[in-house]
């Protein structure tokens, strides 16, 4: 289970960092 959580987390930052991303760039 850990490793699945790891992997899920470290998911949800690499696609929180792409939309953060995106926005940012937008916003230029």
């Amino acid at each position: 289970e850990g490793m699945a959580f790891e992997l899920i987390v470290g998911a949800t930052k690499i696609l929180n960092g792409r939309t953060l991303l995106e926005t940012l760039t937008e916003n230029l």
